[in-house]
């Protein structure tokens, strides 16, 4: 989360506050989403932490009369099916690439080998899908 709000801070963006949800609550959902509409200047997108909390966020979003991505873009984080089925933006994680870090790490412990790396840094991708929409005057 660091770095998307250094970016968001560098590129000048208003940065809406984070909102916590449980998707074991969807009250939590509701609640969240009704205090981002009311909001004086409401956000015009909504970064979900996995494809997962994006759908319950779109879920909600429509379910209170706010089209995606007419009136609030939605984008979310894996590269889930999730994402691929409901066609959601997200940042696909390689979750290959993940998985064998990961091994080649829990071994050298396991090993009790020094670590190959104390941090360990993965591309992701951008995958466009139908949940986002250029700002506009209408919703800017």
């Amino acid at each position: 989360m660091g770095a998307y709000l250094d970016t968001t801070k560098q590129m000048g963006l208003q940065n809406c506050g984070m909102y916590h949800i449980s998707l074991d609550d969807p009250r939590s959902v509701q609640q969240a989403i009704a205090t981002m509409l009311s909001l004086p200047d409401r956000p015009t997108a909504i970064c979900a932490w996995s494809d997962y909390y994006a759908l319950a966020v779109i879920h909600e979003l429509q379910r209170s009369g706010i089209r995606v991505p007419e009136d609030m873009s939605v984008a979310g984080h894996d590269g889930s099916d999730v994402a691929t089925g409901f066609g959601i933006t997200t940042m696909a994680q390689p979750a290959r690439e993940i998985g064998r870090m990961t091994a080649k790490t829990t071994l050298a412990l396991i090993n009790q080998e020094p670590l190959p790396e104390k941090r360990i840094t993965v591309q992701t991708t951008l995958e466009p899908g139908s949940t986002t929409a250029a700002i506009t005057q209408d919703n800017n």
